[in-house]
């Protein structure tokens, strides 16, 4: 899958995930520097991405108690966690991708 379709693919929400996870893979076995530290620290810092974007919403969540605005907020929330990942995650893989080339 190519990167230009991968950017394209992040916008769908359902497919969201799969590029996401494709595009670490992807990224990891196109390096021949990509080391396991590497991954982990990738991971780590898709974990951190994911937690600073939900933030706004536990607080939210916390003060609001309107049944409507929880479950919008909450796939408002879900989007946004998957378009922040699969863009970081696309990121990595064409930092892998342009090392390789040099």
């Amino acid at each position: 899958m190519s990167i230009k379709l991968q950017k394209k693919i992040r916008f769908v929400p359902a497919l969201n995930f799969f590029v996401t996870g494709f595009s670490l893979i992807k990224a990891y076995r196109s390096s021949n520097q990509a080391r396991v530290a590497d991954m982990l620290k990738i991971v780590l810092v898709g974990f951190i991405l994911m937690f600073l974007v939900n933030i706004p919403q536990i607080i939210l969540l916390e003060f609001i108690e309107n049944a409507v605005f929880t479950n919008v907020l909450s796939l408002i929330s879900n989007y946004a966690t998957l378009f922040v990942l699969s863009s970081f995650f696309i990121m990595q893989q064409e930092k892998y991708l342009m090392n390789d080339g040099k």
